[in-house]
């Protein structure tokens, strides 16, 4: 399927956002052309938010058989402290999350057992290379029929756990004025304006690396556990040629 530009519509084009929501998970964005492998996933649960669509693009093809059965929000967590601060006691691992030492054991002994994090000669842990190099971008979407003030402040609070976020609109419905469509630009959110078949961008997102909550790293980590994976969607992604 090929996506280009059209004029909007003065009707509505989906009956329901739900329809919408199904149009843009055929779209494979063309963001990341040199990530090979790619996640989808609707309506996924992060804290209080639920985008209506998530992406994960993989720099490279992560493995799959290195994780611990179990999994839980806190494996995910100590993962991202490792990632964030390098270098971290048991103890302090603990208080950062507020939990007695005992509670936790059970997870620092399931990632040390799989080589997923390692213990220094110190005693302190740090994450394995393999780990610490993991390349992965997280893109959330919100589609609204109409209604493009909700979708934005919807789009802004993806900013905490995705490294681009966007508002696909109903190509009938979507802002037109100056003033609209600077409010994406200072809020760094992207606007599509979505017809059957067909994606224009009015505005591109800006592309975030820093400053982001530790919710990325459960939904990074949730497309590779097996225990979580069959909730996302697989795509192996054509590299693009000179003749695309």
């Amino acid at each position: 399927m090929s996506y280009k530009v059209m004029d909007c519509e003065s009707h509505m084009l989906y009956e329901t956002e739900r329809d919408l929501q199904l149009e843009i998970s055929k779209i494979d964005l063309n963001l990341f052309d040199t990530y090979p492998v790619s996640f989808v996933r609707r309506e996924v649960h992060v804290g209080g938010c639920i985008p209506d669509l998530v992406m994960v693009y993989f720099g490279q093809d992560p493995a799959y058989n290195i994780w611990p059965r179990t999994w839980s929000y806190r494996y995910s967590y100590v993962i991202w402290l490792l990632r964030e601060r390098g270098v971290l006691s048991k103890e302090e691992i603990a208080s950062l999350l507020y939990a007695p030492i005992e509670n936790i054991a059970h997870i620092i002994h399931d990632l040390t057992t799989k080589d997923i994090i390692i213990e220094n000669d110190e005693g302190n842990l740090l994450l394995a290379d393999y780990v610490k190099n993991i390349k992965a971008e997280v893109v959330a979407i919100e589609a609204k029929l109409r209604d493009w003030k909700e979708a934005l402040s919807q789009a802004v609070r993806y900013k905490e756990f995705a490294n681009i976020s966007i508002v696909a609109m109903d190509a009938s419905m979507v802002p037109k004025s100056n003033d609209a469509r600077n409010e994406f630009i200072n809020n760094q959110v992207g606007l599509w304006a979505v017809s059957p078949g067909i994606v224009e961008w009015l505005i591109y997102p800006t592309m975030r690396e820093y400053g982001i909550g530790h919710e990325k790293e459960h939904i990074v980590m949730s497309t590779i556990i097996p225990t979580t994976q069959t909730f996302w969607s697989r795509r192996n992604r054509r590299r693009a040629s000179n003749h695309d």
